[in-house]
């Protein structure tokens, strides 16, 4: 029997209870649903992006990591968390690996062999790490590579395998090539540590500043991440944490999603101390497309530290309209002839680590 007071009534702190019991989870429910409403963009981003808000680095990982402790912004272990290292790999803990990825490209075009030069001129590599399907490489450039004093013996052809999930997530038909590059980045890294370069990243300077912290990547302030330059330590926390971000979350339909979006805001927000934080010097500033096409920056550049950009000249459409009040074309396929008309940043990068380039015009 129910207790009542002398008056006969129930005492109100049931009735609260009872109330609270009842509504706390739909009060739960509706605020997710508000989220998903307010929450920009398409659809999937939206409800993914609702849904990240439940989570967490430490349950979803649950592993101990050497790195505990570490200090991403001086790149030292802090008094109470000794380091697990030998004491003289402390200053450059990221091995000196370069990585690059080339599913399906048998040859090189001309950006991209000025880019493995510059690679290889700039950061001196133990290794020059090409992962790939394809047993060898052809074409003028390739043999040009392997006839650069010294880097023969650097280069090392890793046979790589073609994803075809992610997490056992089938791949999107649209973006799966790319998507599928994003997640072979992240196990290259865990595989062998050093630094993935996209194939058409250009480095200006050496990247050993960098190879002293867990991992780096570059952050633009109010932005995502960029992937197209990683430094990282083969067991760098925010690797685990941003490969298993794909799980029960891949979003096929968004290209930048899960690579860049995702990590960003679920992992970083909340843990920005797992990386070494780049804003500008790796390249992922909004004006290095006009930089790099519509002007002669190089020593600007240099002045201000800058260690890579990606070239993406995949990309120079949208700079057509003001390329053409100074005599320019785009977007182009450079070759080492049309290249010595388009007197701008660009050229000045591949005259860097090619002298003798336009000389003869």
């Amino acid at each position: 029997m129910k207790h009542r007071d002398r008056d006969g009534k129930a005492p109100p702190g049931g009735r609260t209870v009872r109330w609270l019991w009842l509504w706390t989870p739909l009060a739960g429910l509706a605020l997710l649903i508000a989220l998903s409403v307010f929450l920009e963009g398409p659809t999937p981003l939206r409800r993914e992006a609702c849904w990240s808000f439940l989570w967490d680095y430490d349950e979803v990982l649950d592993v101990a990591s050497d790195f505990e402790g570490f200090d991403n912004v001086s790149g030292a272990f802090s008094a109470s968390a000794p380091s697990p290292l030998p004491p003289s790999s402390l200053e450059l803990i990221v091995p000196n690996i370069v990585h690059f990825l080339r599913m399906g490209q048998p040859e090189f075009t001309f950006l991209e062999y000025v880019c493995a030069l510059a690679a290889w001129e700039r950061q001196q590599p133990d290794w020059l790490m090409f992962h790939s399907d394809l047993l060898d490489f052809r074409g003028e450039y390739w043999m040009r590579l392997q006839a650069t004093p010294g880097l023969r013996e650097a280069i090392q052809l890793v046979p790589t395998s073609p994803l075809k999930d992610v997490l056992g997530q089938p791949l999107d038909p649209v973006h799966g090539k790319q998507h599928a590059a994003d997640v072979q980045r992240i196990v290259i890294l865990q595989n062998y540590g050093g630094i993935f370069l996209d194939n058409d990243v250009y480095l200006l300077d050496s990247l050993d500043p960098l190879r002293r912290f867990e991992m780096s990547v570059g952050w633009p302030e109010g932005a995502d991440i960029g992937r197209q330059v990683l430094v990282a330590h083969e067991e760098a926390r925010f690797l685990r944490a941003w490969l298993e971000s794909y799980r029960g979350a891949y979003v096929g339909s968004l290209r930048d999603y899960n690579a860049a979006t995702r990590p960003t805001q679920v992992i970083l927000h909340a843990r920005p101390e797992l990386v070494h934080r780049v804003p500008v010097r790796l390249g992922v500033g909004k004006d290095v497309p006009d930089v790099l096409y519509l002007r002669r920056g190089l020593q600007a550049w240099r002045r201000q530290g800058m260690l890579a950009v990606p070239l993406a000249e995949r990309h120079t459409a949208p700079l057509a309209r003001d390329a053409q009040k100074l005599g320019l074309s785009y977007p182009v396929n450079f070759t080492e002839d049309n290249i010595c008309s388009y007197n701008v940043t660009v050229l000045q990068l591949a005259q860097a680590v090619l002298p003798s380039l336009c000389r003869a015009q």
